[in-house]
């Protein structure tokens, strides 16, 4: 699972700050359930693989063109990665596999996971020439032996997992030693502030109003589909990894390179993406 949606709005609920008209947004804490709001207000549960199964073909179809996809969070990542000619590279949350090909057109012997079928389905029709793909959670343990890759590739996945620590500790066990982890997140920054002069399309920006410092479940509205993600600070996008034995040696905070009139906000305010490497100590 690794995706932008076609626009977002998010549906959170907010502050008050002076001179500033807040967005109303749900937002649940942590470790509750829900997805899409009936007729009366009343959330279905759901997860993202499952929203992802429903969406898998037109996501193949047009995510790896879209703009904040190939023009703005593709490039931060690519300009972090390390040379893959050889490596073994595990894709966690490969989507319809399109990243995955490009590693394997550069010489990496690589395997991409998702959660879901769907996507894992499109993956294997698009680019099983040159990738494997299989069906796996970040959420439980990979279904790897120890030491299976030299690096880890995981882009907008993590913000459907809202425990990082057993992702961490996975990406590290499927590690070899020198492996290295490459993944690239929504910015805590932009996922917790949503103030009335951003663009709607923007949408899954979004603030909370009560804690920056809680891990919390909100949902963006990606037009025919509601998305479920995790927003969390800082210290929680970070803390799992070096906790796992991983050692932060680059983080990028992008520019946008995109013809996007709504993504100035971005390149003004806050970044909309954060892109990190880490290696094993």
């Amino acid at each position: 699972m690794s995706g932008f949606g076609p626009t977002e709005v998010c549906h959170c609920r907010f502050l008050s700050f002076p001179n500033v008209t807040v967005k109303n947004i749900y937002f649940q804490p942590a470790g509750t359930v829900w997805g899409t709001m009936t007729e009366k207000g009343t959330p279905e549960a759901t997860d993202a693989h499952e929203v992802y199964d429903r969406m898998a073909a037109s996501y193949a179809e047009t995510n790896p063109e879209n703009p904040a996809r190939a023009g703005y969070e593709w490039p931060g990542v690519r300009e972090i990665l390390p040379d893959v000619e050889g490596e073994r590279v595990l894709d966690a949350g490969c989507g319809s596999g399109h990243y995955s090909a490009w590693l394997a057109e550069r010489g990496a012997s690589v395997v991409g996971v998702d959660a879901s079928e769907s996507m894992v389905t499109e993956a294997r029709e698009r680019h099983g020439d040159v990738a494997a793909f299989e069906v796996a959670d970040l959420r439980d343990p990979l279904p790897f032996d120890d030491d299976a890759f030299d690096l880890v590739v995981s882009q907008l996945a993590l913000e459907h997992v809202e425990d990082w620590d057993g992702a961490a500790t996975e990406f590290a066990r499927v590690l070899g030693e020198g492996g290295e982890l490459v993944a690239s997140m929504d910015h805590p920054f932009t996922t917790y502030f949503v103030i009335d002069h951003e663009p709607p399309e923007i949408g899954s920006a979004t603030a909370q109003n009560a804690d920056y410092y809680e891990v919390e479940r909100y949902e963006r509205d990606w037009g025919e589909v509601t998305m479920p993600t995790y927003r969390r600070p800082l210290r929680e996008a970070v803390r799992p990894f070096f906790e796992a034995g991983f050692a932060l040696t680059d983080l990028r905070e992008p520019l946008p390179d995109t013809d996007v009139e709504h993504h100035d906000y971005f390149e003004e305010n806050t970044p909309r993406f954060l892109a990190v490497r880490a290696g094993l100590r």
